[in-house]
């Protein structure tokens, strides 16, 4: 028995979650990941699926070994972990519909269901970034922003920067409605909203508007929040609607040390280029940034190498890891952009100091 799970993203890209047998709890978790997005099949075939479970290898021929973990051929590879840690084979890597066949490294019962989740945001969400681009030119990128009358502001930066923090300040203090704390989407000049876990997002603005601290281990509150309903004492911020990019600041967060005291915001102007320069790396280390935590998983960036090296002029490797100076050409210029660097501990004049950068466009 399968157990499907199906999400539309704008419209424009179709996905599916499928796991090989019924898993209750588990299918909300895993469904809390795009839950703003789900939707009923219709008879559709979805552009990205992601099916978690064991499988047969089905190479095509004339596939070639790279560092003998993976099988490549056009539009296809296949990797093995060593020991039966895990196995991944995706098909229509560059040109769509794209299927995704998972199973985790070798762990049993549902223990072995679990590290499927990391595998939504390890494979299936790169591919759902690279469909919505080829598809439509939409950006599906690292960030968050907030938006008022029509007039959106975009944040970047690394995890841990403050970014939700700081967006959620803003909604709950200064009148914005809500775009995104962890993923945004970009199409030409205009900023749309993205809702990447919405029980997460509840609880987070629930605490911060009671005056409590903010929660940031999104695993733990997937977890505790994995209920068929949502609790009705969870607010939700006020969604913004599609709107024209005003500014952009780039976040970085200075760690206080015994030579280089904790510091107050620190803003600085920067060009649009360095701008989407530094929005390019930060891309490249979300598509690696699991490695370090899950070593028996391939990374999505590991992989793409070895399908480039294999199959040399992969648009998907362009797309993910080409040069700096190419990246996004088509994203919009023209717009004021700020580098701001925020003390180790938030504090609430970060979000005055926004406020202060923009408000002559408001």
């Amino acid at each position: 028995m399968k157990t499907d799970l199906w999400f539309n993203f704008y419209g424009k890209t179709l996905c599916r979650i499928s796991v090989s047998r019924p898993f209750g709890a588990l299918e909300r978790i895993y469904g809390g990941c795009f839950e703003h997005y789900r939707c009923r099949p219709e008879g559709k075939r979805a552009d990205v699926a992601l099916e978690i479970g064991c499988f047969e290898p089905d190479p095509p021929e004339g596939f070639v070994v790279v560092d003998k973990s993976f099988a490549v051929a056009p539009n296809y590879l296949l990797w093995h972990g060593e020991k039966g840690k895990g196995a991944t084979e995706i098909r229509g890597i560059e040109q769509g519909p794209t299927l995704i066949k998972h199973v985790p490294y070798s762990e049993s019962g549902l223990r072995r269901l679990m590290p499927g989740l990391r595998a939504i945001g390890m494979y299936a969400l790169p591919l759902i970034k690279y469909s919505l681009f080829t598809r439509t030119g939409m950006h599906l990128l690292h960030g968050g922003g907030v938006e008022k009358d029509g007039k959106a502001v975009l944040f970047f930066g690394s995890n841990g920067t403050h970014k939700t923090r700081l967006i959620l300040d803003l909604c709950l203090n200064y009148g914005f409605s809500f775009l995104g704390d962890d993923l945004i989407t970009i199409n030409g000049r205009m900023a749309l909203p993205f809702i990447e876990n919405e029980r997460v997002l509840r609880v987070r603005y629930s605490r911060l508007s009671s005056g409590g601290a903010l929660p940031v281990a999104k695993c733990r509150l997937m977890r505790a929040y994995a209920g068929r309903r949502i609790p009705d004492d969870l607010q939700m911020p006020n969604i913004g609607r599609e709107s024209g990019i005003i500014a952009a600041i780039v976040l970085d967060r200075r760690t206080a040390n015994a030579r280089t005291p904790d510091i107050n915001c620190i803003c600085n102007s920067i060009d649009t280029r360095t701008l989407w320069q530094r929005v390019r790396a930060l891309e490249t280390l979300e598509v690696n940034r699991f490695q370090r935590r899950h070593r028996q998983l391939m990374n999505f960036g590991q992989i793409l190498m070895a399908y480039q090296f294999g199959i040399p002029k992969s648009k998907a490797f362009t797309y993910f890891h080409g040069p700096s100076d190419g990246l996004y050409p088509e994203l919009p210029s023209g717009f004021p952009a700020f580098s701001m660097v925020l003390p180790n501990d938030y504090d609430c004049a970060a979000a005055k100091a926004v406020t202060e950068l923009t408000g002559e466009h408001f």
